[in-house]
């Protein structure tokens, strides 16, 4: 399910991605890349799961399989989108 979806809504991610990262996402660290999409599209479509469970579920990912610190640049990524995306939790 998570990767039909993430195909299916892949352009809207990465715009969405785009316009929270500070580079061109084709220039994000392959792996890096693919957590931040897998969360976007979680903290945009996934409402039943709530932010913070998403954006730790990350953080270890890229702590686990991403490059040296690349969970501090997923972890400042998320913290930021999530503002925009779950603006009603935050609160």
């Amino acid at each position: 399910e998570l990767i039909q979806n993430i195909i299916n809504n892949n352009r809207d991610l990465t715009e969405l991605l785009a316009s929270q990262v500070d580079r061109p996402v084709n220039d994000i660290d392959p792996v890096e890349r693919s957590i931040l999409y897998i969360a976007f599209y979680e903290l945009k479509h996934r409402q039943d799961i709530p932010f913070k469970a998403v954006i730790n579920e990350a953080v270890n990912l890229a702590k686990k399989f991403g490059a040296l610190d690349g969970y501090k640049y997923v972890n400042g990524i998320l913290d930021k989108a999530a503002k925009k995306l779950r603006v009603i939790e935050i609160k």
